[in-house]
Formats: structure tokens, C-alpha cells, sequence
């Protein structure tokens, strides 16, 4: 068995999909289908009964692609207030844990309009966070895109 932490959570168990391989004495770990890994580990969180811990609630909110601040956003909550969840300093309200559970499993219909949204609103997110300013050039001509 292979405790993977990588994901953030510490109770996750590889029984195989797996291969350690040792590299100048160095152990390394590679996953197979790691992607479809975390939707099992996802769809676990979501359909059990117990509340989501901080460490469940980081993780759903990662594989949604979401910052702190957009998934506050979506539940009309601050960012720091969901930084305490995760954090463990306060559980997560019940109404926000059952939309948190929807809003992840609505968010693997690739081809649902309101993963559409998501999506748009982390582009946005990003946008905002962003350092980088963006230049075009029109012809010998350099500016601001925008």
C-alpha cells in the first residue's frame, strides 16, 4: 500500500496503480491516471455523510480549479472565511458543505453550462490576480492590449 499525500489528505491509500521506482538513492512515485484518481477521491468526499473537514474542502475546491476568493464568491463568503475552513479554525456551515458537494459533482459535467460559468469566473479570478501585463504589437507599434 502507497499512502498518497500528495493530494492533501492523509487517510488515502493506493492498494496498486502505482510504481516506485529509486533514483540515486532517491525514491520516486509515479501514478497512474491520476486524474481519474481524483475524481474517485472527489466523488468519495461528496457522497459521504460525514461534514467535509478543511483538508476535504481544499481539496474539492483544487479540483475545481478554484481560488479561495472565487469560491467564496459563488457562496456570497469571503475568501478568508473559506481560508478558515480549510484551515480548520471554523467548520464549514452546513448549507455551504451541501453546496460544495453540488457545486463539485456539477463541475464533472463537462458540458454543463454552469461548469461553463466556473470556468469563465477562474479565468476572471486569474485575471485579476495577475501581475502580468499584456503588449500587441500592430505593425512597428507596441500597446497595452486589452
Amino acid at each position: 500500500m502507497y499512502q498518497y499525500l500528495a493530494c492533501g489528505l492523509d487517510n488515502v491509500l493506493l492498494e496498486n496503480g502505482y510504481v516506485v521506482q529509486s533514483v540515486d538513492g532517491e525514491e520516486h512515485v509515479s501514478i497512474d491516471a491520476l486524474d481519474s484518481l481524483h475524481m474517485a477521491i472527489g466523488l468519495h468526499l461528496v457522497n459521504t455523510s460525514r461534514s467535509l473537514n478543511g483538508k476535504k474542502i481544499r481539496f474539492l475546491r483544487i479540483e475545481m480549479d478554484m481560488s479561495q476568493k472565487a469560491f467564496g464568491l459563488l457562496l456570497d463568503k469571503s475568501d478568508q472565511a473559506v481560508a478558515k475552513w480549510e484551515k480548520g479554525e471554523t467548520a464549514i456551515p452546513r448549507a455551504d458543505d451541501a453546496c460544495l458537494r453540488n457545486l463539485y459533482l456539477e463541475s464533472l459535467n463537462k458540458s454543463s453550462r454552469f461548469t461553463e460559468m466556473l470556468n469563465r469566473l477562474n479565468q476572471i479570478d486569474r485575471g485579476i490576480q495577475s501581475n502580468e501585463v499584456v503588449f500587441a504589437a500592430d505593425g512597428d507599434q507596441w500597446d497595452k492590449s486589452a
